[in-house]
């Protein structure tokens, strides 16, 4: 008995920080050149320009994706500069990014390319087995492109690629394949861990928020793995945590704030509310504390994320004088769970 297949439609998806408006012009232009496409929105929520908040998501969302899929991101505060376009073709399993050549996409590219130093590239945590990617920088001269405009990319550059893509084209066809050692890299945030469990002050540890969610959770740039490594921590001990606000910002992949980093800087230190200390459990699942708890645990990213059990830990710190724009920096102390008595002893000696 003979039955009809299903024609496989070429999936792309579109991750950007443009919101309501500039999704449907992409999608407009990736559909008049290629009418079969099956369009994907990944998010259009990146807040405006976090190059490191866009990472981690296309990072974390790209892997779940069927091969041949090709993903266009777009967080690009350097529209319209020399940055050059680009086309990374992934292998093992095959799939496609485009977008902006400023760090982007490399967290899930090169995600993907194990067995070769790829260190201040990609995080080592963020290194699976497979090829590593070829990189080609798209001639925007091509007829393809006609008269780009220099504030909209991702409408008259990218979208286009990704059309002629999805229609057969060879990514040698649209550009210069070149070494991916000559891309840029990825954003850097810090992330600090000190002392230990058997310490005076425990676990201190300094991350930066990358994001924060539908929910209010907000999610740390800090690997649980590298917290297990550096201290052995499985979050399964007796402990308790204390949240603060770190007082030594740092960027987290906005170049944008970089031009008014200092003036900003004097204004924070200026009109500061002291914050206070947020006391915290740390658990494996959220339904292990009672609803309001504010809570630790290894979130869907695989980072540390701080939550509210049921609420928001945003709006939580918020009412604490915390300040909570994607960026900003926390302080975590780790520490064994002590007895009143010996709670009062260490505050009568402190």
């Amino acid at each position: 008995m003979e039955t009809d297949k299903m024609m496989v439609r070429p999936v792309i998806t579109l991750l950007t920080d443009f919101g309501k408006i500039y999704p449907a012009m992409m999608k407009g232009k990736i559909l008049s050149g290629c009418p079969e496409a099956l369009i994907i929105d990944m998010t259009h929520e990146i807040p405006a320009g976090n190059i490191s908040a866009g990472s981690l998501v296309l990072s974390q969302c790209a892997s779940a994706f069927p091969e041949k899929t090709i993903h266009v991101a777009v967080v690009d505060p350097g529209v319209g500069s020399s940055r050059k376009a680009l086309l990374i073709r992934c292998r093992g399993p095959d799939r496609y990014f485009i977008g902006p050549d400023n760090g982007l996409l490399v967290r899930a590219s090169f995600g993907d390319a194990g067995g070769t130093d790829l260190s201040g590239i990609v995080p080592a945590s963020d290194r699976r087995s497979g090829d590593i990617p070829d990189v080609f920088v798209i001639d925007e001269s091509l007829p393809l492109f006609g008269n780009s405009s220099k504030t909209f990319h991702g409408r008259d550059i990218f979208a286009p690629a990704a059309a002629a893509l999805a229609n057969g084209c060879f990514p040698e066809d649209l550009g210069k394949r070149i070494d991916p050692a000559g891309i840029v890299r990825p954003p850097v945030s810090e992330n600090i861990i000190e002392g230990s469990l058997s310490g005076e002050d425990g676990i201190v540890i300094r991350t930066t928020v990358l994001l924060t969610d539908d929910f209010g959770n907000m999610i740390t740039s800090l690997p649980y793995e590298a917290l297990y490594d550096k201290t052995g921590f499985s979050g399964q001990e007796n402990l308790t945590a204390e949240i603060g606000q770190d007082d030594e910002e740092k960027d987290a992949g906005n170049p944008e704030q970089e031009k008014t980093g200092k003036k900003d800087a004097e204004k924070k230190k200026t009109d500061k509310k002291k914050a206070e200390k947020i006391k915290a459990k740390i658990v494996g699942t959220y339904s292990e504390a009672a609803r309001g708890t504010p809570v630790l645990l290894k979130g869907s990213f695989g980072t540390l994320e701080f939550a509210v059990t049921e609420g928001s830990a945003k709006k939580y710190s918020e009412e604490r004088g915390f300040r909570t724009e994607d960026g900003c920096r926390l302080t975590i102390r780790i520490t064994e769970k002590r007895t009143d008595e010996e709670q009062a002893e260490q505050e009568t000696n402190g």
